[in-house]
């Protein structure tokens, strides 16, 4: 039985011209994802900058907000409840970029570089 491997190249034994057509088709393919990844974020951003309406119990709307804004508010309510995915969900989108370390119940921010704590 066949497993799939007997038959592959490693690229150092290939030539250059091959090398070269592989990677061609590397680079042309990771374009591609990269172009699709950026239509679908920016396809999500405006959804996201879409209004919806924010209804009370009885139906009746109270505000336009964005779908974006909806979510945080639903996330929040669901963190103040106790939900500990919410509250994950809303500390790490409102968390800044900085590596945070916790140590002895307090918050060390460490620099890029400076993981000598």
């Amino acid at each position: 039985m066949a497993y799939g491997h007997e038959n592959l190249i490693p690229m150092n034994q290939r030539t250059e011209e091959e090398q070269r057509a592989i990677a061609t088709q590397g680079g042309i393919a990771s374009g591609k994802a990269r172009r699709e990844k950026r239509d679908f974020r920016a396809s999500m951003m405006a959804a996201l900058a879409e209004l919806v309406e924010r209804k009370d119990d009885n139906g009746k709307v109270l505000a336009k907000i964005s779908a974006q804004d909806a979510i945080c508010i639903k996330q929040i309510a669901k963190a103040l409840k106790g939900d500990t995915t919410a509250a994950k969900f809303c500390v790490d989108v409102s968390a800044d970029k900085q590596k945070q370390q916790y140590l002895g119940g307090f918050r060390f921010v460490v620099e890029p570089g400076d993981d000598a704590l």
